[in-house]
């Protein structure tokens, strides 16, 4: 489980993983589309950026 801010609720809402319906990695971190029990949809971003010169490296790892 995990917390986040819903605005429909006006407070922090305890959440499981069940209700992510998005991952994605990016250049600024990690980001979660997460649906709150109540219907409304949270997005939040997690982990480290990835510095330029890393950046590189896996655009040409790939």
């Amino acid at each position: 489980m995990f917390a986040i801010d819903c605005p429909q609720h006006d407070s922090r809402v305890l959440v499981t993983e069940r209700r992510i319906r998005s991952i994605d990695n990016t250049e600024q971190g990690i980001r979660l589309d997460v649906e709150c029990w109540c219907g409304r949809h949270v997005t939040l971003r997690t982990g480290r950026r990835i510095s330029t010169g890393r950046a590189d490296a896996l655009a040409v790892a790939r």
